[in-house]
């Protein structure tokens, strides 16, 4: 090997070792984002589509994120997912019974398949059930004469983009660029489930649900209302026409406490009444 071969390969070996997606504390990517799903409206949740669709599907995903957080049933079920590949042990066959086909595929099986690394990071990769897509960052050992995967880190997909031009190309966000950063070989595992056709943002589990999940999530908060409630008598509190407004005030707050505290004080030109409920 010359001399510029061997720097040339010294130089991909330590950019094969050094962390690109990194957590930015002031940049597009980051740790710290706001929830999505609380208040979130039918015109929001049509926007937010709309932007993913249109390239920019960080809300998608971080949606998705809080939908499996936040529903039981939905979580179960893409989880059931989840949990029947993963528990598939993956096979390894040498392309041929040529020495050097077996050689590859025994140091593919000790390197790669024997880790305990990787059974994480093809649970990781399923991660794209529910967004349409997912990302893995390959750390790599560049230590000896053989460069192995080292490390594989799941990397939040609202770090990525997909380019605008096609929809299909998956780059990386960055403050200083907005069509985003080209992924470089070798450093990524992204998986695309195909359970449909289509652009990949809109292939995932969670867009099919996005809009049953909403009305269900109104549906929860009326019941959680109805059932705070439920069984309490009606306090009704009357005033008379010469009340001022610091009794009506004070009445008011008599009517709410007696269901909290069942004790209240009220003037005596004031009345309250219990209707049974």
């Amino acid at each position: 090997m010359g001399i510029k071969s061997f720097v040339k390969s010294l130089m991909a070996g330590k950019a094969l070792s050094k962390p690109i997606a990194e957590a930015q504390a002031d940049g597009v990517r980051t740790i710290v984002q706001d929830s999505v799903a609380t208040g979130l409206t039918p015109q929001a949740l049509a926007a937010l589509i709309k932007a993913a669709k249109d390239g920019e599907p960080e809300k998608l995903f971080e949606l998705a994120q809080e939908m499996e957080e936040r529903d039981g049933h939905y979580s179960a079920v893409i989880g059931t997912r989840k949990l029947a590949l993963a528990g598939i042990e993956p096979e390894l066959h040498a392309a041929s019974e040529d020495k050097k086909d077996r050689d590859i595929a025994d140091a593919v099986q000790a390197d790669i398949l024997d880790h305990p690394a990787f059974h994480l990071a093809l649970f990781d990769c399923l991660d794209g059930l529910g967004k349409g897509v997912s990302v893995v960052e390959i750390a790599w050992n560049i230590e000896g004469p053989r460069w192995k995967p080292e490390k594989y880190e799941w990397k939040d997909p609202g770090w990525f983009q997909f380019d605008k031009k096609t929809g299909q190309q998956l780059r990386l966000r960055d403050k200083d660029n907005k069509e985003g950063l080209e992924l470089p070989q070798n450093r990524y595992i992204i998986h695309i489930p195909r359970l449909k056709s289509g652009l990949p943002i809109r292939g995932g589990l969670a867009l099919l649900c996005v809009w049953p999940w909403l009305l269900k999530s109104y549906t929860i908060k009326d019941w959680a209302a109805f059932c705070e409630i439920f069984g309490q008598p009606l306090r009704l509190g009357k005033y008379g026409t010469t009340a001022s407004d610091k009794d009506k005030r004070a009445l008011l707050r008599a009517v709410r406490s007696i269901a909290r505290d069942a004790a209240a004080i009220i003037p005596s030109s004031m009345d309250m009444e219990l209707i049974q409920s």
